[in-house]
């Protein structure tokens, strides 16, 4: 390879960089623009970010079990925690822990993993994993398709907040079949990504869903506040899954 073709225009830069230093830099140092090509995050770079989270989540799976002995889960209404079990490969519980996971001083895993230079990882890894790190539960309602990768959704609990767009291929796939979704997503730069433990429940009509969820949520012993539903959600993502699977058989 010559040594142009390792010379690229750095827009948030303002210069030209090498492609090492655009790797180990954006996102981080740099403030890179969507529109850069070399930027992993954004929707038009959707399978290199997809790649990128498939080494991630393997290394956080090694991270969270080699670390569990000084983690536990805890609840956000209970205060009960219970020593971290070991995880397999199963990312919604793996995004789970990685979410609510402490140590005795109450540091998350990815401060422990800060404190160390986040070991193993690289930037791109580093960038994705804070990104991972603010994620929260959504529930969404899926409005229309906005081509093979993306759909327009609503925030059912901030409908004032105007739409926005889910970049997720299955979903897109299905051309809104699936119109309420309900899990873990992350805030990408500029759009939406699911990230795990997400539940669809099909055939709502307009109006029906915040009920139907208020009433799934507070037979299952949850809060009636809506304000209150993401923490409870995560905490009890299984327990829900199987509550929402068993009303649609």
């Amino acid at each position: 390879m010559s040594k142009k073709s390792k010379i690229r225009e750095c827009p948030a830069a303002g210069q030209t960089i090498t492609s090492t230093e655009c790797g180990a830099g954006r996102g981080s140092r740099y403030a890179c623009p969507l529109e850069c090509p070399h930027y992993p995050f954004s929707v038009a770079n959707y399978e290199q970010m997809m790649a990128i989270d498939v080494e991630l989540m393997s290394k956080l799976i090694s991270r969270l079990n080699s670390e569990r002995s000084h983690l536990v889960l805890g609840s956000h209404e209970t205060g009960v925690y219970t020593h971290m079990p070991e995880l397999r490969d199963l990312v919604a519980d793996t995004v789970v822990a990685f979410l609510c996971a402490r140590d005795a001083e109450g540091r998350s895993l990815t401060q422990r993993w800060e404190q160390v230079g986040f070991a193993g990882l690289s930037n791109d890894e580093q960038v994705l994993l804070k990104y991972r790190a603010a994620g929260r539960v959504w529930f969404l309602d899926v409005q229309r398709g906005l081509g093979p990768t993306c759909v327009e959704v609503v925030n059912l609990l901030a409908p004032e907040s105007g739409p926005l767009v889910l970049a997720d291929k299955g979903v897109a796939a299905s051309g809104g079949a699936t119109e309420i979704l309900v899990g873990i997503a992350v805030q990408m730069p500029g759009y939406l990504r699911l990230s795990g433990g997400v539940v669809g429940v099909p055939g709502l009509a307009p109006g029906e869903a915040l009920p139907w969820l208020e009433k799934l949520i507070t037979g299952l012993g949850g809060p009636a506040d809506r304000a209150a539903w993401p923490d409870w959600w995560l905490t009890h993502a299984r327990q829900a899954a199987k509550a929402v699977a068993d009303l649609r058989r």
